[in-house]
């Protein structure tokens, strides 16, 4: 995974990260975080633990996800793709199973 932090700040985070071939993060939720994940280029795969059905973005595509709620990211392209992470709120990365 490679990440560029483009805002730190103490209540939100801009991101860009590319995902190489088939890398997915690990299961996590955030306390207090609401992410907004916007694919900048191939497919980006958004695993959610209350959804039996995964959330596919391709270019250009967001998707919205709420404090609490159980994720992972991943890349089922043969190529690396690029999301752009908006989150907003005292961040934490709270490690979960799915």
């Amino acid at each position: 995974m490679e990440r560029e932090d483009l805002v730190l700040e103490e209540s939100s985070r801009v991101a860009l990260i590319t995902l190489a071939a088939g890398e997915e993060s690990p299961w996590h939720h955030h306390s207090a975080v609401t992410e907004q994940v916007v694919c900048v280029s191939g497919k980006i795969t958004l695993n959610l633990a209350q959804s039996s059905m995964p959330v596919i973005l391709s270019s250009g595509q967001r998707h919205q996800i709420l404090p609490g709620v159980k994720h992972s990211l991943s890349n089922s392209e043969g190529i690396a793709s690029t999301y752009l992470l908006v989150q907003q709120g005292a961040y934490d990365f709270v490690p979960s199973s799915s």
